[in-house]
């Protein structure tokens, strides 16, 4: 009965501050928004295809073979757009930025290639632009690569089979068919080198990571403004009152941990509801029961503080503080692909990536992690506040 007229004393109290239940519910999310789309912006801006000019000296059969497979290349396509050119307008484009680099290939390329000649071909790069320059370099090592591999593999056939041919038109016509079927390979044409795939990015799609991010972190935020901006039961008036008719500190901040995560459960049964039409998170029932579960974690962590530390306010910046250390090193700010080793191997002891792999793919057994590490919570601020209450004699 106690615990019922403290849940119902608390409502009453964040009933006649609506506006305040509001601003604290909308606005960390809002503000969130705000940088979302700020940054999205700037690196929308940024994200313009690199400009490089090819200057081809040679002109031979296989160099416009290289240059026109590079150019229809479909991920290089994306970020790269190769323009075939003459050697004073690539030098003009270049000296007005208009263009990252020329590449040139020089005149008897190919049949120093034939010959087992290594002819460099000449890189001009426009250091003012760093990252452009960077990007043709490192397409530069990937095309030197295939090549290397297309001339170990023409030299090795050369030496086995092509050399034992008598005839000279026949061996040449052979060396020509032999260097032009390792090159396409070598350019992934066909199925001579395999390509091995390197996970990247987040386990779900950026669009789902980038929310459950952005749902941790404002949840995290919001329930932090709202213990900083009301705790009403904390107030030392209202606690001597409560503590002449037998209800203690330690059971107020329980009954207002019950309402923090009854709070945060429904901001996140709004938030996932709106972006439903948007964002496939499947699961049903065991969905909502993962969010429910993040909730008890996050008013439980929040009461463990309250009870640790006297004042509401510092308790909520502590909470504050946390939140970002805490959601970066289990893999929900960052995916954790791009964690270091050390930081990856420790993940199983975060209920929060526990949580975010609930969302992903909701399992009973990450569930049970996740709710028991928020009891885990509440009983541990119930113990430090019954000790607490019985140093002073305050218990019955």
């Amino acid at each position: 009965m106690q615990s019922l007229s403290l849940v119902l004393f608390e409502l009453k109290a964040m009933a006649k501050r609506p506006f305040l239940l509001f601003l604290c519910w909308i606005g960390p999310f809002l503000v969130l928004g705000l940088l979302a789309y700020l940054i999205s912006g700037y690196f929308g801006s940024e994200s313009e295809k690199v400009k490089a000019a090819f200057v081809d000296h040679d002109q031979t059969f296989e160099t416009k073979a290289l240059i026109t497979q590079l150019q229809e290349e479909e991920t290089l396509r994306q970020q790269i757009e190769l323009i075939e050119m003459d050697s004073s307008e690539a030098s003009k484009m270049l000296e007005e930025q208009t263009i990252a680099g020329v590449v040139t290939i020089p005149e008897g390329f190919t049949s120093d290639l034939r010959n087992g000649a290594n002819t460099p071909v000449q890189v001009l790069l426009d250091q003012q632009q760093a990252l452009e320059s960077s990007m043709i370099q490192l397409l530069l090592d990937s095309g030197a690569t295939y090549i290397s591999a297309a001339q170990s593999g023409v030299n090795a056939a050369y030496d086995l089979a092509i050399s034992q041919v008598e005839e000279d038109e026949e061996r040449k016509r052979l060396l020509q068919q032999t260097i032009v079927t390792f090159t396409f390979a070598a350019l992934d044409r066909n199925e001579l080198f395999t390509q091995e795939e390197m996970q990247k990015g987040a386990s779900v799609g950026w669009m789902e990571h980038s929310f459950l991010a952005f749902w941790m972190l404002g949840s995290w935020i919001s329930i932090s403004a709202l213990l900083f901006m009301s705790g009403s039961l904390a107030q030392s008036s209202i606690l001597l009152r409560l503590r002449s008719l037998h209800i203690l500190r330690y059971q107020s901040q329980l009954a207002q941990g019950g309402i923090l995560t009854a709070y945060l459960w429904i901001i996140s049964e709004v938030l996932f509801f709106a972006v439903d039409h948007w964002l496939s998170f499947d699961g049903g029932m065991l969905l909502h029961t993962f969010l429910l579960g993040h909730a008890l974690l996050q008013a439980g962590v929040i009461t463990f503080l309250t009870s640790w530390i006297e004042s509401p306010g510092q308790a909520a910046l502590w909470n504050l503080s946390l939140c970002l250390p805490i959601l970066l090193v289990s893999g929900v700010l960052i995916p954790q692909i791009y964690l270091p080793d050390w930081i990856s191997d420790k993940l199983k002891y975060s209920p929060w990536h526990h949580l975010y792999r609930g969302i992903v793919e909701p399992a009973a057994p990450l569930l049970l992690v996740l709710s028991g590490a928020g009891i885990l919570f509440f009983l541990t601020a119930w113990l430090i506040g019954w000790r607490r209450e019985e140093r002073h004699a305050y218990t019955t």
